[in-house]
Formats: structure tokens, sequence, C-alpha cells
């Protein structure tokens, strides 16, 4: 059976030209090269709008750009304390029907008066490790760092413009010591800032005492990962959002009850717990991966962002009362890919991009996978989920039907 395997033919260099790695010229020399070397067209992959000499610091080696289409969820209505006022929402997605399975969504809270939001705690973490030879070193480690906090802060800061360090919180590992540092990192999503400000204050530390060495990141901060820890604790934003939907436009627009989509949340939830899951949700990494991708956001932090809660209850009226908890939201407006192109026009469109504009994004953020949540449930509580996906355009005329229009 090995004998029969062929051998594969050797892939062609890379193209890199020393100090013009960003010119557009070596861009379509590396282009070129891969493209014969392996023998398939990389055309489209060359039609884009980007400048590669813009790029430093967002891509290696760079060939082009995948293009995914971007469409338009809204209007969406919310009353939040930096968020308010009606937005239009940009996926970029490949899954029909999704846009439309947001825009009902969006529709049925906006004829209910809306979707109200906060942002109650906001806080990026990096909990570095730092080897003592005794428990009793790493503990009086501990009790040093909390009694020098404003040296470590100066050093942590003293890297970045925007950063602020607000609190150490030390955890003890036999004779480890797990040293968490909290930053507000401004409208930056602030990975890099946080890496850098600590590398400094840690190597600050190592001096001062003469520990043996630290290691930036043991996975104790779990960042990109789906943490118990941060669940409960927090990372990035922690962000709340509610509705009450009337029965009548449930019935209407969402044809289902409150009580049919109570019922089916208990038993998801039920199901939820059986199977292990990190908070209940009905879909929330549908809309915030396509949400990602169209503002640029680092869209590895859905593995986190994406864990959260959502419940469905009834008011003491009958009414659908909705509401969302997200306590590990990372995102940016500044930084990162939110100033490339097309990234930063969909922001501008929500009125998101620059200094001053990260909480009202996480707002609209947290209110827009909540009407994808209600819209989601009741498809699968009325029997219409399967239909949709099959016709592709199912959503689109049941918001021609449900008179909901352009709320």
């Amino acid at each position: 059976m090995r004998d029969e395997l062929k051998t594969p033919t050797n892939p062609p260099r890379i193209h890199r030209k020393a100090g013009e790695n960003y010119s557009d010229e070596t861009v379509q020399a590396r282009r070129e090269s891969i493209s014969k070397g392996c023998s398939t067209s990389l055309e489209n992959i060359g039609k884009n709008l980007l400048h590669a000499e813009s790029l430093q610091g967002n891509i290696e080696n760079f060939i082009g750009a995948a293009q995914i289409p971007i469409g338009l969820a809204g209007p969406l209505l919310v009353d939040g304390e930096k968020a308010r006022g009606s937005f239009y929402v940009p996926l970029a997605t490949t899954e029909g029907a999704l846009v439309d399975s947001y825009s009902r969504g969006m529709a049925a809270i906006a004829r209910s008066g809306g979707v109200r939001t906060r942002v109650v705690k906001s806080v990026m973490h990096i909990t570095p490790l730092f080897l003592c030879e005794r428990a009793a070193e790493a503990a009086d480690l501990a009790d040093w760092v909390m009694t020098n906090f404003e040296q470590i802060r100066e050093v942590a800061e003293s890297s970045t413009r925007h950063g602020k360090l607000k609190s150490l919180e030390p955890v003890l590992l036999g004779r480890n010591l797990h040293l968490q540092f909290n930053y507000d990192t401004g409208d930056a999503m602030g990975l890099n800032m946080i890496n850098i400000a600590t590398e400094r204050a840690c190597a600050f530390i190592v001096a001062e005492r003469g520990i043996a060495d630290f290691y930036l990141r043991v996975n104790f901060s779990a960042d990109k990962k789906n943490s118990h820890r941060n669940f409960v604790s927090g990372y990035g934003k922690e962000v709340l959002a509610e509705a009450v939907i009337p029965r009548k436009i449930v019935s209407r627009m969402l044809h289902t009850t409150p009580e049919a989509l109570k019922d089916f949340w208990k038993a998801a939830v039920i199901a939820g717990m059986k199977a292990g899951i990190t908070g209940v949700n009905a879909h929330l990494a549908n809309g915030l991966s396509a949400l990602f991708v169209a503002t640029g956001q680092d869209v590895a932090q859905i593995v986190n962002s994406a864990v959260g809660i959502l419940d469905l209850d009834l008011t003491k009226e009958g009414d659908l009362y909705a509401s969302l908890h997200l306590p590990n939201l990372v995102v940016g407006t500044v930084g990162g890919g939110t100033g490339l192109p097309t990234q930063r026009e969909c922001l501008e469109l929500m009125g998101c991009y620059g200094t001053g504009t990260v909480e009202k994004f996480a707002e609209i953020t947290a209110a827009t996978l909540l009407a994808g949540e209600i819209s989601l449930c009741a498809a699968l509580t009325n029997g219409d989920f399967a239909k949709i996906h099959e016709l592709k355009h199912g959503f689109t005329k049941s918001l021609a039907e449900s008179d909901s229009g352009h709320a």
C-alpha cells in the first residue's frame, strides 16, 4: 500500500525580498511564483483593495485577500448607555438565511421598544507564572508585589499610552505564583499591549526579588480558550442585554407563544447541562463570527466571546422576557484589523470606529446576538428551522408574511 503513494512535488519557495516584503512588486512576484509552482490560479485572491504597504503588523507573506459576502441585518433598535438608536449591523458570512434570521429577531425587538444594554465590567488580564524554590518564597513574593503595586504599575504602563494596570491578583500554586495582571485597554482589544507591558513588569519583579524565572503565559488567563474561571470572573467586556416582547408580537412575527419559547428553552438548558456546555445559548458563535469578520476583530476570540447565558421567561403580564449575559466579550474599535478599509467602513456604519466607541460597539454586539437567539429559538419552537434551511429564502418570506417590514 505504501508503494502506491505518490511522492509530493517540492513546493516553491515563498518569494521574499529584504526590506521590500510589503511592496506591490514583491507581493505580485510572490503570488506568481506560488501560482506557477502549485499549478493553480490565484487571480481572484489577488483582486482586492488592500495596499501591501499598509499591512505591516497585520499579515506576513501577503498574497491577497479572502472575500466574504457582507449582508446587512436590521435595523436594530438599542436603548443602551452608549448605543442609542437604530443601527444596521454588517454580517460577513456564507451561511444562507443567517442575515434574515437576525433581521427577523431585530424586527420583533424593534416593534417591542428595543434592547436595553449595558457594559457592567471591562478587564483584560494576563497571568504569568513565577518559578520559586519554595512555597514560602512564593507566598513572600505575593506579599511583596501587592505592597509594591505602584512601582509595578509604573513599569507596566511605561510601554503603552492607553493601557492602564488596574490591579494584581496573586494565586499560589505549590511553590509557584500565578500573578494576574488586570488591565483597562481603552478602545483596543489590547492583547499585544498587555503582553508587552506585563513582560516588562515581570522582568522588573524578577530583578528586584532575585526570582529564578517566569513564564509570561501558562493558560491561567485562558486567552482564546473556553474557561469556566473566565466565565465566572469575566474576561474582556461583560455585557448584559434584555428585551420584553409583547405576546401579540411573539405570535404575529415569531409565529409562536411566550409559553412555548419558555418551555423550549427549559429543555435546551437541561440538555446543555447534560452535555457539559459552559454557558447555554442557541447560536452566539454564528452572529458573533460574522460580525467579528466584518469589523476586523480577532476571530480566535470567538472561543471565549461566544460563551454566554440566554434566558427566556414570562413577565407578569404574560409577555416574553429575553436576556443575554456575555461575560467574555473581547472586542476593540482601534488597532488590529479594525483599521483595514472594509472593516473600518463596517465599524463606521454603526458609528463605532475609533476612540471612545468600544462600549457602544459591545452593546450593539450584545443586542445583535440577543436578536439572533430569539429568532433561532422561535424557529426551533414553531418547526420552521429545517424548512428555512431547505428553502434558503424562508426567512425572507416569513418577514413579508408577518408584516414585519423594516421596523
